[in-house]
Parts: C-alpha cells; sequence; structure tokens
C-alpha cells in the first residue's frame, strides 16, 4: 500500500525535474544564440565589411551625382546667358563640373537620392541639423556668388577677369565661404554647449 501511495507523487517529482531541466537547457541555447549573435554583430570583420560599404556607397553616388549635377548646372548657365560658342561651351563645362563639386556632390554624397531631402533643403531651405546646414549654407551661398561674380561680365572695363567663367568661378569660391562661415555660425548659436564641448548649467 505505501509503494502503491508514493508511486504517483515521486512520478509527478520525476515529471517536474525534467520539465525544469529543459526550460534550463532552453534558456542556455537562448543565452548562446544572444551571445554569438552579439558577437558576430560586433565582430571587427562584420565591422570593418560594413565601414567598407558604405564607402563603396558613397563614392558611387559621388560618381554619378557629379555629372549629372554639372549637366543641370551647365543647362542652367546657358538659359541665364551663357556663350555658347564651340569655344565657351568647354569653358561652360569646366565650371559647371566646378560648380557641381560645390553644390551636388556633398550632398549627393550624404543625402543620396532622396527627393524630399533635396526640395527641402534647396527649393525651402529648411536644414535639420548641423550636417544638413554645412550642406544647405554654402551650396546657396555659391549659388548665389556666382550670380553676383556675373554681374561686372557685360561692363567695358576690358579686364581679363571679365571674361566667361573667370568672374562667376571667383563669386562662387567667395560665396561659398561666406556660407561656411556662416553655416558654422548658426551651428554654434544653435547649440554653443555641445560645440564648445560644454555642460550645460
Amino acid at each position: 500500500m505505501a509503494a502503491k501511495t508514493l508511486a504517483p507523487s515521486s512520478f509527478r517529482g520525476l515529471q517536474d525535474e525534467l520539465k525544469t531541466s529543459e526550460e534550463v537547457h532552453k534558456k542556455g541555447e537562448r543565452e548562446m544564440r544572444h551571445t554569438v549573435g552579439v558577437g558576430w554583430h560586433n565582430c571587427p570583420a562584420t565591422n570593418s565589411y560594413k565601414a567598407t560599404t558604405k564607402v563603396w556607397s558613397v563614392l558611387i553616388r559621388g560618381i554619378i551625382s557629379l555629372p549629372i549635377g554639372a549637366l543641370v548646372i551647365g543647362v542652367a548657365a546657358i538659359l541665364f546667358g551663357a556663350p555658347v560658342s564651340i569655344d565657351s561651351l568647354w569653358k561652360t563645362a569646366t565650371w559647371s563640373i566646378f560648380m557641381s563639386t560645390l553644390i551636388v556632390l556633398p550632398t549627393a554624397c550624404c543625402k543620396g537620392a532622396s527627393w524630399d531631402d533635396w526640395i527641402r533643403l534647396f527649393a525651402q531651405t529648411r536644414p535639420l541639423g548641423a550636417v544638413e546646414i554645412l550642406l544647405c549654407i554654402p551650396a546657396h551661398g555659391a549659388a548665389i556668388g556666382a550670380w553676383i561674380g556675373a554681374w561686372p561680365m557685360p561692363l567695358d572695363w576690358a579686364q581679363p577677369w571679365q571674361e566667361w567663367p573667370i568672374c562667376c568661378t571667383y563669386g562662387s569660391v567667395a560665396g561659398y565661404l561666406v556660407g561656411l562661415l556662416l553655416a558654422l555660425g548658426f551651428i554654434v548659436m544653435r547649440k554653443p554647449e555641445q560645440f564648445w564641448h560644454l555642460k550645460k548649467l
């Protein structure tokens, strides 16, 4: 009788022990998978592969965007009155590549082909964050500087720097530098404690 009454309780205890051991085993497997996953994610080889992929992505964006931007800027320059003779077309092409390097290339490398970002930065002039400020304001400065630099071209001063596109190049460089200074000033004024590594009081 004693054996019959003790058998169910001992069997029930054995089942509980088996369930506990299975739970511990499953928990160990989950922890092992998590550890392996974290280790693979933080593996130097994986991080190096991601960094290399990102660099190649940026390079491809730059290679594609530079001639496209130069084509658009060249057409805009001709529409605004740039000379269209055979000799002047080469000058217009080189100047367009230079302007694309200042305006299009940095934004394409950072933002890619996001049409919303391009409209927000160049049509609406609404940069968000320090990087977009450094992309937006100098690009506008280069375009405005090139436009202002074209003013002396029709004057009869007979100076060599009045030829196309010398004065526009000077103006675009000056406008770009002024835009960089303004962008830096905006960044410092917005968050000076982050720029100077100061703590908020």
